[in-house]
């Protein structure tokens, strides 16, 4: 608190006479060194560096379903030599999980911690990937696996969009959830662009 010495005018009714009598007066005032001050600025920087993981953690994922989406496919293609049922089954596997663990998923992302059910669906993901051009050079690869890859891909979508979504306000609050949205939405419309030619 600051501590400041005021004057109080007083007044005597019998003699007429006016003087001055001191007292102290202590205000608080917040400065930028207060501890609570210190903790919320601390608290913010690590709030926005872990937006900034989140940011990029969607991005690499918003390009890896994209590059999926039409990587798979041709795979199945030119490689496999899959018949029009097979590509069919293909479309089938990918948009399955969505509907089939959907409500799961939201059930589950309001009873446990957000952020490690994010980090296992990507890192799952990622695993699932890599065993694509593993089985290719190995030359393993079969149609049933692009169906398990499509489907277990699927439902780690699903899990992390789900968690993402209800993570992200307590990560960057209310009043910064609209911009945060928005630059979430801005990389995944990028990625759109991006992954099919990389694919």
């Amino acid at each position: 608190p600051l501590r400041c010495t005021a004057w109080l005018l007083d007044h005597n009714t019998r003699s007429g006479l006016r003087w001055a009598r001191p007292f102290v007066v202590s205000i608080f005032v917040p400065t930028l060194g207060t501890p609570e001050v210190v903790v919320a600025e601390q608290q913010s920087r690590r709030l926005y560096r872990d937006f900034l993981k989140l940011w990029a953690a969607h991005t690499l994922a918003s390009l890896s379903l994209n590059v999926t989406t039409l990587a798979l496919p041709l795979i199945a293609s030119l490689t496999l030599h899959a018949s029009p049922l097979e590509m069919g089954l293909l479309g089938t596997a990918a948009t399955l999980p969505n509907l089939a663990v959907g409500l799961f998923a939201g059930a589950w992302a309001d009873r446990v911690k957000r952020r490690p059910t994010l980090i296992a669906a990507h890192v799952v993901r990622a695993l699932l990937l890599v065993s694509l051009p593993v089985a290719l050079t190995v030359g393993v690869t079969t149609i049933w696996q692009l169906y398990g890859v499509l489907f277990c891909f699927g439902v780690c979508t699903t899990f992390s969009d789900v968690s993402q979504a209800a993570y992200l306000p307590s990560l960057v609050g209310r009043e910064r959830l609209l911009t945060a949205n928005s630059r979430l939405a801005a990389s995944s419309s990028a990625m759109t662009a991006v992954g099919p030619g990389l694919a």
